[in-house]
């Protein structure tokens, strides 16, 4: 049985405008710097914050969310989030995404440099992917989407644009938290307007993370396209991560 919610629905804006700030602060101001104490002890702490956030003290205490509706818990056929129900919808999905990479590939690297693409790279970066796209998602669609999902019904009727306008915010978030690498703010709000849109439809956050790795992935070995963010996009020296854990380096490379 659905707990009784202890806060409005409303309240949702609240708690999403609190993470994404939350990350903002962590990714521009405290992570290029660590390497110091005060930081990696922020670092953890907001980590820690965002975790119970995310995975407890929203969904289940304050809103009580089934798992249909955020995504992940016990989804069991037929409801749509369920994995045997949602997969061909995301592989369709993927598919697609992979045949676009490929025609956006042949138009900015040409048939030449399309030869030289470093398929060896590809094992690590899905690898990579397949947990922090889980991360990802659990943030971005299990979240966020799902906060101004239910947080947008208490003023938008459903089926009066509250579909299409929660896509659109989530959307807007997802591909803001790449700033200010613009090549990837452009990318990240088209696909994310399209895993928002089946995500609000089909909620799984194993399903939306998957698709989000392999389509990652390829775009990083195919394109050859940056994915640095905050900080660091500009400045790669700043990234400290890779100093401090043994092994980065070599599995994201210097590129990245």
């Amino acid at each position: 049985m659905r707990p009784p919610r202890s806060i409005p629905q409303a309240w949702g804006f609240a708690e999403v405008a609190v993470f994404v700030s939350a990350y903002l602060a962590a990714v521009w101001l405290i992570a290029p710097r660590v390497a110091e104490a005060w930081a990696a002890i922020s670092i953890v702490g907001l980590t820690t914050g965002a975790v119970v956030l995310i995975g407890w003290l929203s969904p289940t205490v304050l809103h009580g969310d089934p798992p249909a509706l955020r995504g992940w818990g016990r989804v069991t056929p037929p409801q749509r989030g369920a994995a045997r129900v949602a997969w061909p919808l995301y592989a369709a999905l993927t598919a697609g995404g992979i045949a676009v990479t490929a025609v956006l590939a042949l138009l900015i690297r040409g048939p030449e440099g399309i030869q030289h693409i470093a398929w060896d790279g590809l094992p690590w970066r899905l690898a990579r992917y397949l947990v922090f796209a889980q991360i990802q998602a659990m943030m971005v669609f299990g979240f966020i989407l799902t906060r101004l999902r239910t947080a947008l019904g208490a003023f938008v009727v459903p089926g009066f644009g509250l579909q299409g306008l929660t896509c659109l915010l989530t959307a807007s978030i997802f591909c803001s938290l790449h700033l200010p690498n613009w090549p990837l703010v452009g990318l990240t709000f088209a696909v994310g307007l399209v895993w928002a849109w089946a995500f609000y439809t089909y909620p799984s956050i194993l399903l939306v993370g998957i698709s989000h790795a392999v389509l990652g992935a390829a775009t990083q070995v195919i394109l050859g396209l940056s994915t640095r963010i905050g900080p660091f996009y500009a400045h790669p020296d700043q990234y400290v991560f890779r100093a401090l854990i043994p092994g980065l380096t070599e599995l994201i490379g210097g590129r990245f």
